[in-house]
């Protein structure tokens, strides 16, 4: 008798999961075990039970559809109550179980109308919503943790500095979409899909994010600080590393994804993904930036040495200065540490850089220029860098770069007004931004340059710029040449007691003037004696 009881007891329990939807969705693994077994006992009662009734009563028929009926509306009714695991588990037993248990018993699946896959579709968006709110929180994650690790965890593989949040990442990648073929819905596996895509555009944004807005910069020589925390040189470093490396580990899930959907589904899932690998180069970029601006706390103070009386003298090398901290870096780290590729890159950079505040701070600071000694100082200055990025920038671009220093320094060195034309005709062609108040304001500064021929010279200058403007305008319009935003420094201003001097002098002079042409009566040599 106690044996009839626990049997009864199994029955109710079996007969529960079509009735207590809410209990089975919180207990998923031990509501799909009781339901295994409910499938079992169509066996009896195909073996057992309907050949004790009339063929013509259909009992097996019956059974069936009330069981399928029983299903449709459990799932329909508490699929929203199912976490992302219980909705993969119910997926999987209804799409391998489920099926195997019709196919196997002889029932005509297309028979039983409306289908458990109509009744699990609805689920499918609720399950990526879900998902995708995980991934979030898992690249966050991911993201502080490599941050927090830097430096003491930054690992080296193939000699670069690297971190193993973008592993983690695409290892969870990976997972998901593993766990979502095993339903064996491509429907359901091409959402996902989707929302493995989000997932990436997302962990790219939270990394660009990191890089842009959480970096604090403090004067030196205090600290760079990312969220609070100290921000290396390596730690920037291995950012860029990483998204060159998540670059291929992109691809390699896309060509996972072509293998598992359907062909027609192919090529726009090749096109996306490829899109997104592009990001992860955009955000490589975006860091190696990052490592330059870290590298040019070190430098900025060195331009504002410039054009000062020793570079004048030849008692400050600036530039020399300058050339040797940019080989310390390469030489003896980053070009072993930073992806190759990015190698070249970063002194591509760092040379269009060094010339853009070059330029700045000839252009937008008032020295006293000498047509004899600046242009052979500039001259020299474009020659170390040259001999610094000889090996790591391709000669002609390194040449073009370079060109603006030698084209200013034939500029501020032209021997004579009428040169001047030609010179800065050269100049405009490669800088089509530069304008006219910087020329005017840079022969202002040369002291040998008369001021007399000043008017002349940029009426000539204004010409040329306006023909070269009515030919190409659209170059003329560009906002990221090097002159672009510069604004030259305004002219100095006399004080008081200058000014007042000068109109005096002006007065003795017109006196003086005046005695020579016999237009007054005087002495001249007292005169001219008075002048200051």
């Amino acid at each position: 008798d106690d044996d009839d009881d626990d049997g009864d007891d199994d029955d109710d329990e079996r007969v529960d999961v079509l009735g207590g939807g809410a209990a089975f969705a919180a207990n998923v693994k031990a509501g799909l075990r009781k339901a295994s077994a409910l499938l079992d006992d169509m066996t009896t009662i195909v073996d057992e039970v309907v050949p004790c009734f009339p063929p013509q009563w259909r009992l097996f028929d019956f059974f069936v559809q009330q069981y399928h009926a029983r299903w449709f509306n459990l799932l329909t009714q508490f699929a929203d109550a199912f976490d992302t695991l219980g909705l993969l588990l119910l997926m999987k037993w209804v799409r391998r179980d489920y099926t195997f248990m019709l196919d196997r018993l002889g029932i005509d699946r297309g028979a039983l109308q409306p289908s458990l896959y109509e009744a699990l579709e609805p689920t499918f968006p609720l399950y990526c919503a879900e998902l995708r709110r995980n991934i979030m929180q898992w690249n966050a994650r991911i993201i502080d943790n490599d941050l927090a690790t830097a430096p003491s965890d930054i690992d080296q593989l193939e000699g670069l500095y690297i971190t193993l949040g973008p592993t983690e990442f695409f290892d969870n990648l990976n997972q998901q979409l593993v766990l979502a073929r095993k339903t064996l819905y491509d429907d359901f596996v091409l959402q996902v899909v989707a929302e493995l895509g989000a997932a990436i555009a997302d962990f790219q944004r939270q990394t660009r994010e990191l890089i842009e807005r959480d970096v604090e910069w403090r004067a030196p020589p205090e600290q760079v600080l990312c969220r609070g925390r100290p921000l290396s040189l390596e730690y920037a470093v291995a950012l860029v590393n990483n998204n060159s490396k998540c670059y291929d580990h992109a691809t390699d899930l896309a060509a996972k994804v072509v293998a598992l959907v359907d062909e027609r589904h192919h090529a726009a899932v090749e096109q996306r993904f490829e899109q997104q690998a592009r990001g992860f180069h955009d955000v490589a970029k975006r860091a190696l930036t990052l490592v330059a601006d870290i590298m040019f706390r070190d430098l900025d103070p060195a331009f504002e040495r410039l054009f000062g009386a020793e570079w004048h003298a030849g008692d400050d090398n600036v530039m020399g200065d300058v050339a040797a901290t940019f080989d310390e870096y390469f030489d003896d780290e980053l070009d072993t540490v930073l992806e190759r590729s990015f190698s070249r890159k970063l002194a591509e950079h760092c040379l269009e850089r060094t010339v853009r505040a070059y330029v700045r701070e000839l252009c937008t600071r008032r020295h006293r220029l000498s047509r004899a000694a600046t242009p052979p100082n500039m001259e020299d200055d474009a020659h170390a860098l040259r001999e610094c990025f000889a090996r790591r920038v391709r000669d002609k671009q390194l040449t073009a770069t370079l060109s603006v220093i030698t084209e200013l320094a034939g500029l501020i060195g032209a021997d004579a007004p009428s040169a001047v034309p030609m010179y800065f005709t050269s100049l405009l062609k490669g800088h089509p931004d530069v304008t006219i108040d910087i020329v005017e304001s840079l022969y202002t500064q040369v002291a040998e340059f008369p001021p007399a021929a000043i008017p002349e010279v940029i009426d000539a200058v204004r010409d040329i710029w306006l023909k070269q403007r009515e030919k190409n305008k659209a170059d003329f319009e560009r906002d990221d040449g090097l002159f672009a935003g510069l604004v030259p420094p305004p002219a100095p201003r006399l004080n008081q007691h200058t000014a007042v001097a000068a109109v005096k002098a002006r007065g003795m002079l017109d006196k003086v003037t005046g005695l020579v042409r016999g237009e007054q009566d005087g002495d001249v040599d007292a005169a001219i004696a008075a002048l200051p």
